[in-house]
């Protein structure tokens, strides 16, 4: 293959598949992304079954966008997802976004930073794929794609955290990974001290995923072309969303080792909750989204901790402002839920069970959020307008903004919170 070796594919059908509304398929139109060669796109995710077709355009974007485009009868999709994939060059895709058919839409947005597993060519890492895999949240992107089937727009990144982690902000980098002076000011985490940064050091403890330095380009060329372009699609989303229904409701979705570690809050080993909520502590979401979430999860059966041991990190503070009608969660889902984490598989049955039970989440949010979207969503006019003052932090030329720029404006109880957060260790996933 010229651009990709698959290392390994499985085909896994969805009963109530993720393109179906109300029980009816739906076409899709795939927009390809530049990042990957149009010839080998079947490596990625192919969509067989009577009735469906791909309609296929030009590269519009950084990533694969997936639009319903009409409705036909109902019929069961098969979709073979690539295990993992290991670049023969550097032009890996960087995201697939999915929307929901336009009557079913809600003001709901999920996302998955971490579950990418396409390795690019250029990682240059010393540990094998076997354990970088460690890091991934598995398989996290296809337990949320039924988010789409009650009206929620998906995004997921298709490159892994340990190559560049979006959920770190872009100056959280360790030197000691790095050859040569960074040209701008950096602010190191603590959790970056432990080798959870922006550039990842280890994968687990006593592995790790380096033994050379990055160059300066390298970390460039990671920043502009992976964390930026998701972060600019993430944002797009949002902003969207918010501009058509007054208000938005985003859930930033991760997985977690089944105990802690020397690099993680809990460092005791003790077994953790099933499912854990973070809203920054009540600075990234307000009480009745968080609520319906966490009842949710307990009517379900599930153990569930609020804001500890991880309350939220880079993406909840870049997006959430309850006082704004911009609603961010973030849900950590235990990996002994669903996986086998040493050798990075699903578990036959609990899988499922988990995926079905996050299709019930999902219905709820969808309806609670359309229940209490801003009553001025539909007049035109009335809903903000963004000002020069209020644009995001990556403009749509691919670069960081000035400092003037900003992303959604913090409160001040926002700013206040970052250095407890950080004190207390459980601002990061």
């Amino acid at each position: 293959m010229s651009h990709l070796e698959q290392v390994e594919e499985r085909d896994q059908i969805f009963p109530n598949s993720i393109f179906r509304a109300k029980g009816h398929d739906q076409n899709l139109q795939v927009a390809r992304g530049k990042h990957l060669s149009s010839e080998k796109r079947e490596v990625e995710t192919s969509f067989t079954g009577k009735s469906s077709e791909l309609s296929r355009s030009a590269p519009v974007s950084d990533g694969f966008h997936f639009h319903p485009v009409k409705s036909v009868s109902p019929k069961n999709y098969t979709t073979t997802f690539t295990e993992v994939a290991v670049g023969t060059d550097d032009k890996l895709p960087v995201y697939e976004v999915y929307y929901p058919h336009v009557s079913r839409k809600a003001p709901v947005v999920l996302d998955s930073p971490h579950s990418g597993r396409y390795y690019p060519a250029d990682f240059g890492s010393a540990a094998p794929i076997s354990k970088l895999r460690w890091g991934e949240d598995a398989y996290v992107d296809e337990l949320i794609l039924g988010g789409v089937e009650s009206g929620a727009i998906v995004l997921y990144a298709l490159f892994p955290r340990c190559y560049i982690d979006v959920n770190r902000f872009p100056n959280d980098i360790d030197m000691e990974l790095v050859d040569g002076e960074w040209p701008e000011a950096l602010a190191v985490s603590e959790k970056t001290k432990k080798g959870l940064g922006l550039l990842r050091k280890y994968v687990v403890p006593g592995v790790r995923v380096y033994q050379r330095k990055l160059s300066v380009a390298e970390v460039q060329f990671r920043l502009e072309h992976y964390y930026k372009a998701y972060h600019r699609e993430l944002q797009r989303q949002l902003e969207t969303t918010f501009q058509e229904f007054g208000t938005v409701f985003h859930i930033d979705f991760h997985s977690m080792k089944s105990k802690g570690n020397k690099m993680t809050p809990d460092m005791d080993g003790s077994r953790r909750p099933d499912m854990v909520v973070g809203n920054l502590r009540g600075k990234s979401a307000g009480p009745e989204f968080t609520a319906v979430v966490v009842d949710t999860l307990q009517d379900l059966g599930y153990r569930v901790s609020l804001n500890e041991p991880y309350a939220g990190a880079a993406i909840l503070r870049m997006y959430g402002n309850p006082r704004q009608g911009r609603h961010s969660i973030q849900i950590e889902i235990n990996r002994e839920l669903y996986l086998d984490e040493k050798r990075v598989r699903k578990i036959p049955g609990k899988f499922e069970r988990l995926r079905d039970d996050l299709s019930i989440l999902f219905r709820r949010v969808c309806a609670w959020a359309n229940a209490h979207r801003s009553p001025h969503s539909n007049q035109p006019g009335i809903r903000r307008v963004l000002s020069s003052d209020d644009i995001s932090l990556f403009d749509d030329g691919g670069g960081f903004c000035d400092d003037s720029d900003t992303d959604w404006e913090k409160t001040p109880e926002q700013e206040d919170s970052e250095s407890q957060l950080e004190e207390d260790g459980l601002e990061m996933d």
